[in-house]
């Protein structure tokens, strides 16, 4: 029986020896990074199951130093050392070793795997590390991750850097999109559409892995830009008692613009609105004028406007004199000018019209006379109207023109035909204003010569 179990023992031993060697996966040159952990595998094809495992490695020395061999009894997640080293086994011939924390001491560090069967072994092909430089901090250049600057002022570049071996690829992108290829970042002018974040990709060119830089806001400051009406009319004409609806001003800014609204009437201005809408509501007169919406820059105190107009129509609702209703003049004297006025908008059309003769004297607000003449006595209407046809509307005012003159004397005689000694009658007759009369008789008069008074 024991000659049985020998013979068996030296044909398994024959078996491992005319099979290929053990294989560690990666092969060749393994780069790997600083900092990582890298995990090889050994793999050994044999129908032996009584077998020992050994990693051996060296670096300038002649000679490989190898780990303590494992056999297949003991490789159940067996490490070495739980800082530096993990060994596990999986079955089936295949055993991994986990190196953890790479560093650039371990450049160019071969490892074998070596695989005992009594005293025959079997070893590998070695590898070999080629450390590559992690990426350490990703430094920018400035240091500043937040810039505010204003629209079409030149904004410096950015230099993201990184230590790495072989040399890292650089990245720059926002929301997505690569803007530059390069670890520099320089958009030159600032524009509007640019602002947002951006950051710095560093890649291993031959790991493929990869860090990212700190994230750089750029905030472009801009506007206003030329202002927006909602409803977009610039001149409102509306009858008094009429609603206006309300109108919102918007544009573009960055930070957002402070908007007010100004009305200017009469010369004097005052706020309407601390803010983008204007609400009017229910028009009168004393709402009319321009409306201008402002917006303002907080930062950069850039501002800009748009007006709007809005118009009453209005009036007339009464009108006056500059002379009292009743004008008391002598005949021949100049008289002033009258004039009528009232408040409309649009100006209010004017006529005067003889309330003796029916019929308009004056298509103005003025009634001339000129000399007093006692025919121009009398009643005289100034009417006012609303020349617009949307809004019709008329007022009056009557005034009274008394012109003083002496009186006009007329005798009349009881008969034509005259004879001596017959009674004659003489009827006197007189008209003036006032018409107040003394009566001082009749004085007779031949030629120049006064014959008698009766």
């Amino acid at each position: 029986m024991w000659l049985l179990d020998v013979l068996r023992f030296l044909l398994a031993v024959y078996y491992a020896s005319a099979h290929t060697k053990p294989v560690i996966t990666p092969s060749g040159v393994v780069p790997v990074v600083q900092g990582s952990n890298l995990t090889l595998t050994c793999f050994y094809e044999s129908n032996v199951t009584t077998f020992n495992y050994q990693w051996c490695s060296k670096n300038r020395a002649p000679a490989y130093s190898c780990l303590r061999a494992i056999g297949q009894d003991e490789c159940v997640n067996v490490y070495a050392d739980g800082s530096l080293y993990g060994i596990q086994c999986l079955g089936n011939n295949v055993l991994n070793l986990t190196i953890y924390n790479v560093q650039n001491a371990d450049d160019g560090v071969y490892w074998k795997c070596n695989h005992e069967v009594g005293k025959s072994s079997t070893i590998s092909e070695p590898i070999q590390f080629d450390v590559q430089d992690g990426i350490n901090n990703v430094i920018l250049s400035p240091s500043t991750t937040l810039y505010r600057v204003i629209e079409g002022n030149q904004l410096e570049a950015i230099i993201c850097s990184a230590r790495c071996n072989p040399a890292c690829s650089y990245t720059w992108s926002t929301s997505g999109k690569t803007v530059s290829a390069t670890g520099t970042l320089d958009l030159g002018q600032a524009e509007r559409r640019e602002a947002g974040t951006y950051m710095c990709k560093v890649q291993n060119t031959i790991s493929r892995f990869s860090k990212n830089g700190p994230v750089v806001s750029l905030d472009v400051i801009y506007g206003p830009s030329s202002l927006k009406l909602i409803p977009s009319t610039l001149r409102h004409i509306k009858n008094e008692g009429n609603t206006l609806g309300g109108i919102t001003c918007s544009t573009y800014c960055f930070p957002e613009c402070n908007i007010l609204w100004q009305r200017t009437s009469g010369g004097l201005s005052d706020v309407v609105s601390n803010n983008a809408f204007l609400s009017i509501g229910k028009l009168d007169r004393m709402k009319r004028g321009t409306y201008r919406c402002e917006a303002i820059n907080p930062d950069t105190r850039s501002k800009t406007t748009k007006t709007v107009t809005v118009d009453v129509r209005y009036g007339p609702d009464d009108v006056t004199l500059n002379v009292t209703n009743i004008h008391t003049v002598t005949e021949g004297d100049t008289v002033n000018d009258i004039y009528c006025s009232a408040d409309c908008w649009p100006g209010c059309v004017f006529t005067w019209s003889s309330m003796t003769t029916r019929r308009q004297v004056s298509s103005t607000a003025v009634l001339n006379f000129r000399r007093a003449h006692r025919y121009d006595a009398g009643d005289y209407k100034c009417l006012a109207r609303n020349p617009a046809h949307q809004f019709s509307r008329e007022a009056e005012i009557h005034f009274t023109l008394i012109v003083q003159y002496s009186p006009d004397v007329l005798i009349s005689e009881s008969s034509a035909l005259l004879h001596e000694n017959t009674p004659l009658d003489l009827l006197c007759k007189a008209a003036c204003i006032p018409a107040v009369y003394k009566y001082t008789g009749f004085l007779q008069r031949v030629h120049d010569i006064v014959i008698s008074y009766l």
